[in-house]
């Protein structure tokens, strides 16, 4: 990874500094300060401690989001605590901490212990994070920390999309009669015995294939901001409120779970999928609509572009988006839970659909940061046999693939010479020659 385009890479092959301020300086700009007092730094330029278990603190900062990150250490003696590991950064207020499994690369067997190189990857997608810290500590005294490294890979540049309108809108009304091109959709609700039902709602279909490459996998969509403008129609009358609004505050008054809504206006807006008497229970939209140059309380105007901010903090909200733009196609409902009724001024929302004549239909812009097709190999079987356990998997033309085990899910041991067989067109077996009743984790993955 180091030298390839948006990398960088923070190498100590010589330590200079045993313990505290200001930390070993390695051939980048990322710090590792060792804490625990009593180490030294040997005549071979190691960092070493014979009383006490040696604790480092890596620290970098980007001017870009890292989306790979990439921590190689080499010590001697008593290992690293594989339980330590864990990388941190800063974000909404609070302390993310990571852990991940640990790679060995090589070990070399020595009479004071052995040496052992080991990686530890971490991936940030769908995190942000400017700063941050790799946390490592050995089991005990006497680890020798031989040398470090330090890669990272910044994230790509967000991919726009911009629509100026649907492929496909239609105004959902159970009483409607066959799909057409209605020019307003209206939005609001009716009440039954059972509770309330979302009887009227604007549904927005956005093809965002071949823009967006769909089939890539949904982890390969990392999604940056999503917004849908829909603008009002006219013919309407009711106030502005861009809060959530308790979902007890739509149950009848005299429900022994109803409270008042204490928003400006008291207007009800999107704030629940499921509005019953019996079982009320909360669930958070996608988004809540705003308008830029209205305060709360105040009538909304005619032909005013309403803005949907998708929250992209609700995991269940990202996995949606990913799912879709792997299958080409993003489907929004617009609705509300405002009184519907007939005759009189409209006390709900209409906007205006792809079909109106005087208005904008709605919109749909998108940053997403796209990464490549993430493929994955499945065993289709393990057999032990007399040789040890023997792995088959299927394969494709011009793939390379390794094979990784491990007996704890912690520590992952590298096969460096994986040698496999093909007894048939499109399956490859590997033999593995250790026992065949040990228990081991094995992984097969493909190799860049």
């Amino acid at each position: 990874m180091a030298g390839q385009p948006d990398t960088e890479f923070s190498e100590w092959l010589d330590f200079t500094m045993a313990a505290g301020d200001p930390g070993s300086a390695p051939s980048g700009d990322a710090v590792l300060r060792q804490h625990t007092p009593g180490a030294m730094v040997t005549g071979s330029k190691n960092i070493y401690n014979p009383g006490g278990a040696i604790v480092f603190p890596v620290a970098d900062s980007f001017a870009k989001k890292p989306e790979i990150v990439v921590f190689e250490a080499r010590v001697s003696g008593t290992q690293l605590d594989v339980d330590s590991g864990r990388l941190e950064f800063e974000s909404g207020g609070g302390t993310v901490s990571l852990a991940t499994a640990r790679e060995e690369l090589s070990r070399v067997t020595g009479g004071f212990g052995d040496t052992v190189e080991s990686r530890w990857t971490w991936n940030l997608r769908g995190r942000d994070a400017s700063n941050l810290v790799i946390r490592f500590a050995a089991t005990g005294a006497h680890c020798n920390l031989v040398a470090a490294r330090l890669e990272v890979r910044y994230k790509r540049d967000a991919s726009p999309l911009a629509q100026n309108e649907p492929a496909h809108d239609r105004w959902s009304y159970p009483f409607t009669g066959p799909p057409g091109t209605l020019q307003t959709a209206p939005t609001f609700r009716s009440r039954g015995v059972d509770g309330l039902a979302r009887h009227g709602f604007f549904v927005l279909g956005f093809d965002t294939a071949p823009a967006i490459e769909a089939r890539r996998g949904e982890a390969a969509y990392e999604m940056v901001s999503a917004k849908v403008p829909v603008m009002t129609a006219n013919g309407f009358e009711f106030a502005y409120d861009p809060t959530i609004d308790p979902l007890f505050s739509y149950l009848t008054n005299g429900h022994p779970q109803y409270v008042a809504d204490k928003d400006a206006g008291g207007i009800e807006i999107d704030s629940s999928k499921n509005v019953t008497y019996a079982a009320p229970y909360e669930a958070r939209p996608f988004a809540v609509g705003t308008l830029a140059a209205v305060a709360a309380g105040e009538t909304v105007p005619e032909d005013t572009v309403v803005s949907f901010d998708v929250d992209l903090s609700q995991p269940g909200t990202v996995r949606y988006l990913q799912h879709a733009l792997n299958q080409g196609r993003l489907v929004f409902s617009v609705t509300s839970l405002h009184a519907g009724s007939q005759g009189g001024i409209k006390t709900y929302p209409d906007f205006h659909t792809k079909d109106s004549l005087i208005g904008d239909a709605p919109t749909l812009e998108l940053q997403v940061r796209l990464y490549d097709r993430t493929e994955t190999v499945t065993l289709s079987a393990i057999v032990p046999d007399s040789g040890g356990n023997k792995l088959r998997f299927p394969t494709a033309g011009g793939a390379s693939y390794g094979i990784r085990w491990s007996t704890d899910l912690k520590s992952w041991q590298l096969v460096r010479e994986s040698v496999l067989t093909t007894p048939e067109a499109g399956v490859a077996e590997w033999q593995d020659v250790g026992p065949a009743n040990a228990m081991k984790f094995y992984q097969v993955y493909l190799r860049p």
